[in-house]
């Protein structure tokens, strides 16, 4: 999503330049308490954004979308997952993010205290990423037969996986914000990006890539 909406934006402020690292949203704010050097902080999770904030290294923040979890599963789905509690059967293989790396971990675990499911799938779990991206690939590659990921990256691996919604009454969607740092050497630029993602073409980047737009 991030990689569609730098180029669109580029389209409208060519002489812009933006580089965008990528890593867990709790790894990227160790970045920022080590550096002190940024413009944008975009987490997956609400949950960072406090600690961002509490921190003082914010000015302002918006809403940019909503992640929401899902399953992601092996092509044609061949251990036959259908819900939640199925992470929990014999011989299930279950991908994780690590709470304290990635905020679809955070997700993960909410989910299945909710569902109290946190003991039976504990004992599935054999992979816990640093990223959500990590347990895309360990399911694409047949690693894992589960894994608890965002909408988003879902979405990217239509091709590869197969994806089993997850039942509405157990998670609230997810924040995705954007905030300003207030590090920023840039801030006019950094707000114009901020304006633009939030704005019409942005939010439909958004929705095309799978994310739960803000503004609908």
């Amino acid at each position: 999503m991030m990689d569609a909406a730098v180029t669109a934006f580029k389209r409208v402020k060519p002489n812009v330049r933006i580089d965008v690292g990528y890593a867990g949203s709790g790894c990227l704010l160790s970045q920022l308490a080590f550096s002190r050097r940024g413009d944008l902080y975009i987490p997956g999770e609400e949950f960072y954004l406090t600690q961002a904030k509490q921190r003082g290294y914010l000015t302002t923040s918006q809403p940019v979308g909503y992640f929401e979890p899902v399953l992601l599963v092996q092509k044609s789905n061949p251990k036959g997952i259908k819900t939640l509690a199925d992470l929990a059967r014999p011989g299930v293989k279950v991908g994780l993010g690590e709470p304290g790396a990635c905020a679809v971990g955070v997700a993960a675990e909410k989910l299945l205290e909710q569902a109290k499911l946190t003991d039976a799938v504990s004992k599935n779990v054999v992979y816990r990423a640093g990223n959500v991206p990590e347990l895309g690939n360990a399911v694409k590659l047949k690693s894992l037969d589960v894994a608890i990921v965002w909408n988003v990256t879902a979405a990217q691996l239509t091709s590869d996986c197969d994806t089993v919604p997850i039942e509405r009454s157990l998670y609230e969607p997810s924040l995705a914000p954007i905030a300003l740092l207030k590090y920023t050497q840039h801030q006019p630029e950094a707000q114009a990006f901020v304006d633009f993602l939030t704005g019409p073409e942005g939010q439909r980047i958004v929705a095309a890539s799978g994310m739960t737009a803000a503004t609908k």
